[in-house]
């Protein structure tokens, strides 16, 4: 029963609600309302997936080590470890030579292509086919189950170099030690046989080179001795017949004879071009000019044409608008306009020969200056060459007489002309192939740039470095895997996970954290601290500077009903509810603790009062406010409880009477705290809010989805109810260290 003494409140002019610029507004004033649940982000920050592991430790542990321990036997026996051998080869750094001494400018460029070179060759498929011929090789079981043996070796065997080593691996992996010695050994071998069979062509090279220097000498002779007898040109030698100065002058006579002979070949060219130039003028005459084909639009982009076209275009446009809107068509001006018209069109006409014959003339007199000038041209050009045949002609009659008598020396100065240009082709030849002959002797001589270092040897070690880094990493790549799978559902359920959730910095206010271990008993003496554990003092230690953070907006709103609630269910309001006020109460303040739970109560089995009558009881009219309100143990602590609900109760929650118990324990009490459903549940939070001053929301860590808590921000305060904040229920205790 409430006491009769309560002193009623007194009322104050100024008791407005007023808004407070660092809260929430208040119903009156310009709302501004938190955004509705926001898309998820794209990307993925750090923290996100270190609050989903650590949310899903247990399971990331115990599922992601059963799929990595699964992966990696996986990857250790799909690669299984096998045994690697290999064979060296020495390169020489220089090109084989006999004389030795440094290499040139280009060696280290040449030497490095040679190996790469040689490298390539050893995984040619005609290596693998030589060495496939040894039988022991073909019939080793490494190469017998493969379907294409040559392409196997091929794909297997590694050649290890490097531009600054003169050394080459020959490099083979597998599960038989002795299998890849061999295989190894084999390919190699063959290889060096190859480079063997590389000196023989050389040798048949060499020999064949030698008989045709031999072949070249043979005739070179002879054709010494024939000029020899006959006194030809080029056969002069020890007691030779000619002087030095009649070959001379031989040679300037033949090429006298070959430059007259390419004048006429010119002088034919050239008079077959005066010619072709002649008749094209003549038939220039005779004909019709062809004019271009883009000769009417040349015409039509005249300016005297273009001004005379917009003339009648100009006068046939006026003309069309008279006869299309005056009433006598045919009256003036269209009979002036019609001459204008007429007139303008004749001399459009007119215009448009003239400036054709205008520009036939001027393409007419273009040609025929064109085909003046190559006939100038033609004949300039014969005359030239006609005197340098002239010239030629006399200097061979005059300066060589005796020798230009096509009875007496004719023939003997062809026949010596020719000997003489034989006989030092001939030469040129023989020196030529006796320079590549010795070439190829000093590299014959020369020492093999390619050379065994040392065969393989049969391994006695497997190489798991392989198999370990592919289990190693299948093993994290499943780690990775289920990670990832709990990464990503646990961003799209979009959690709370602490303090530091972007949450509480856009939509909603943090104004304190509690421990979800900790909270005291029902029935405990909490005026004796000292009997308390330490997590019953930590948790009334948080809710106390929660009570201060709240009586503090609420003294500045001048508020007293307050209704504590959440978003969804099991998110810790009721503990909140409970406790906020029996610290209210602790402070002296008188003070009213509601049970709006209509779904499911539970305050009278927490303060041990009667369920009922309560708050339905009132709703429904079965009973005055004196009548529900229980006193509790506790001193400065009454409560309603819920009493027996129905529908009709619940209804009643967005009618008068519960304005009216409002306004009554307004007066009664200091401070009126509200426990609700939660806002998913029923409509039963939204009804409240709309009668008291302002709303609490609880939230809880791993159990609160940030969309539920902004869309609950964003209805709250479409029905104009002031947001106080949100507290924050920490089930890993160290949200309130952290704050």
């Amino acid at each position: 029963m409430i006491p009769a003494t309560i002193v009623a409140r007194p009322e104050d002019d100024g008791f407005a609600r007023r808004s407070d610029p660092d809260i929430l507004p208040l119903p009156g004033g310009p709302a501004r309302l938190p955004s509705p649940a926001a898309p998820p982000k794209e990307g993925l920050a750090g923290r996100d997936i270190l609050n989903a592991l650590r949310y899903h430790s247990v399971l990331f542990i115990t599922v992601g080590s059963m799929v990595a321990g699964g992966l990696g036997a996986l990857g250790w026996y799909l690669v299984p470890a096998k045994y690697t051998t290999y064979a060296m080869l020495l390169v020489s750094q220089n090109a084989p030579s006999v004389l030795g001494g440094p290499n040139d400018a280009g060696g280290k460029i040449e030497f490095a292509t040679y190996l790469k070179t040689q490298a390539n060759m050893i995984k040619t498929s005609r290596t693998m086919t030589g060495a496939m011929r040894d039988p022991n090789i073909y019939r080793t079981p490494m190469l017998a189950r493969e379907e294409d043996p040559i392409s196997f070796l091929e794909e297997k065997i590694i050649t290890e170099f490097s531009d600054t080593s003169q050394v080459l691996k020959v490099m083979l992996s597998g599960e038989d030690p002795v299998e890849v010695a061999n295989v190894v050994n084999a390919v190699v071998k063959y290889f060096l046989k190859e480079k063997e069979a590389e000196g023989e062509i050389k040798q048949y090279a060499y020999e064949k080179l030698r008989k045709k220097k031999d072949g070249i000498e043979k005739h070179l002779q002879d054709i010494m001795r024939k000029g020899e007898n006959e006194k030809l040109i080029g056969t002069d030698g020890p007691g030779e017949t000619a002087t030095s100065k009649k070959q001379l002058r031989f040679t300037e006579y033949a090429g006298l004879i070959s430059q007259k002979a390419q004048l006429q070949v010119q002088l034919i060219a050239t008079r077959a071009r005066l010619l072709r130039a002649q008749a094209a003028s003549k038939k220039f005459e005779s004909e019709p000019l062809l004019l271009p084909p883009d000769l009417g639009e040349r015409l039509e982009a005249d300016p005297k044409i273009r001004d005379a076209k917009s003339l009648v275009a100009s006068l046939d446009k006026a003309i069309t608008q008279h006869r299309r809107f005056a009433q006598n068509p045919d009256a003036e001006p269209y009979p002036t306009w019609q001459r204008q018209l007429d007139k303008a069109k004749l001399e459009l006409e007119s215009l448009r020969q003239r400036v054709r014959a205008n520009v036939e003339n001027d393409l007419r007199t273009a040609r025929q200056i064109q085909l003046t000038a190559d006939i100038d041209q033609a004949q300039a050009d014969m005359q030239s060459l006609e005197d340098i045949d002239r010239s030629h002609t006399e200097r061979l009659a005059n300066d060589f007489k005796d020798l230009n008598d096509p009875e007496k020396t004719s023939k003997s100065v062809a026949e010596k002309v020719q000997a003489a240009d034989e006989i030092r082709r001939c030469r040129e030849d023989f020196d030529l192939v006796e320079k590549n002959l010795n070439r190829m002797q000093m590299d014959l001589d020369a020492p093999g740039r390619v050379s065994l270092y040392q065969y393989a040897d049969v391994p006695q070690k497997r190489d798991m470095k392989k198999q370990i880094a592919i289990a190693a990493v299948a093993g994290l790549f499943g780690l990775g895997i289920v990670g990832g799978l709990i990464t990503v559902g646990e961003v799209r359920r979009q959690r709370v996970f602490g303090p530091a959730d972007p949450l509480f910095k856009q939509a909603l206010p943090l104004i304190g954290c509690l421990p979800e271990d900790g909270a005291p008993p029902a029935g405990a003496d909490l005026t004796r601290l000292d009997g308390l554990d330490p997590a019953s003092r930590s948790f009334l230690e948080a809710i106390d500077k929660i009570k201060a953070v709240v009586c503090r907006q609420m003294a500045q709103r001048r508020m007293q009903a307050v209704l504590i609630t959440s978003a969804a269910p099991d998110e810790g309001k009721s503990i909140l509810a409970w406790n906020l006020a029996l610290s209210l109460a602790r402070t002296d303040k008188r003070t009213l603790f509601v049970d709006g739970n209509l779904r499911n109560p539970g305050l009278h089995n927490h303060f041990d009062i009667a369920s009922h009558p309560g708050l339905s009881e009132l709703l429904r009219g079965e009973k005055a406010m004196q009548e529900v309100v229980q006193r509790t143990a506790r001193d400065n602590l009454w409560c309603i409880a819920a009493g027996v609900c129905d529908e009709w109760a619940r209804h009643a929650l967005d009618k008068e009477r519960l304005k009216r118990m409002l306004d009554r324990a307004r007066q009664e009490f200091d401070v009126i705290v509200f426990d609700c459903c939660s806002i998913r549940e029923a409509v039963d939070p939204l009804y409240i809010a709309q009668r008291v001053d302002g709303t609490l929301l609880s939230v809880r860590t791993f159990q609160s989805r940030t969309t539920d808590v902004e869309r609950a921000c964003h209805r709250l305060s479409q029905l104009g109810t002031p947001l106080l904040g949100a507290v924050l229920t920490d089930s890993s205790g160290a949200a309130a260290v952290e704050l």
